[in-house]
């Protein structure tokens, strides 16, 4: 897919909000299934569904058991500003804090491809971080994927460290990184996460993906990151600006 093309979720989650701003959809009605949402876009369920989940996470929608979608209407209130938790796996890397293990192209699989809006076979970079114990905050272990074009305009893609955040060095593309979404599950640690964060095989570890968007709601970064759960505070609703 070219860069600068939209995503088909970003085009549905924007005609919904049109629908919802000019009324067609009235606040506290129950959205189309989604069944009729993959009729009418033409597309795949997965797709509808991001689309849907991107707007409930945005404000515009609120989820119930039994019933469905319910439309809120434009949010009001301002998402809160990003919890330091979050903000560290997008800070830069240095000798004392983050340490880069290692920056390189390799191919998008298909749950990357899917997080960055992009079509397989896809290239992305990946830059391997290790975040150093800080006692007010875990280690962690985090790979954050880039698609390739944008890494190379963002000198992303060197196997350097950079002293920047990660959302500051997306902004010299040209986009405009604005807000983050997160997805929470925790698992137990394998082999190599123990040994990157010196914890016991088995562990019980918070896996946070992370998502960098632009103001029109395009994907510019994944992070996926793992930390120690029991020395995890966790917060929601997070802004860039």
């Amino acid at each position: 897919m070219a860069l600068e093309s939209t995503p088909k979720y970003a085009l549905i989650a924007s005609t919904i909000q049109d629908r919802i701003i000019s009324g067609r959809y009235p606040v506290r009605s129950l959205l189309p299934s989604e069944a009729d949402l993959v009729r009418e876009f033409g597309t795949a369920r997965a797709t509808v569904v991001r689309a849907l989940e991107f707007l409930r996470l945005e404000g515009w929608l609120e989820a119930q058991q039994g019933r469905g979608r319910i439309v809120l209407g434009r949010p009001h209130t301002e998402r809160m500003p990003a919890p330091a938790r979050v903000l560290r796996l997008l800070a830069g890397e240095d000798s004392t804090r983050v340490t880069l293990l290692r920056a390189a192209p390799v191919p998008a699989t298909d749950r990357t491809a899917d997080l960055l809006g992009l079509t397989t076979p896809a290239r992305v970079v990946a830059r391997r971080r290790l975040f150093a114990d800080s006692g007010a905050m875990p280690p962690a272990f985090a790979v954050v994927h880039v698609p390739d074009a944008i890494a190379r305009r963002s000198a992303l893609v060197m196997n350097a460290p950079i002293s920047e955040d990660v959302v500051s060095r997306l902004g010299r593309t040209g986009h405009n990184p604005r807000r983050v979404t997160e997805r929470l599950t925790v698992r137990p640690a394998n082999a190599r996460e123990a040994e990157l964060l010196s914890v016991h095989r088995g562990r019980c570890l918070l896996v946070s993906t992370l998502v960098v968007l632009d103001v029109d709601g395009r994907p510019l970064a994944a992070v996926d990151a793992v930390q120690p759960a029991d020395r995890t505070i966790v917060e929601f609703g997070h802004g860039l600006s």
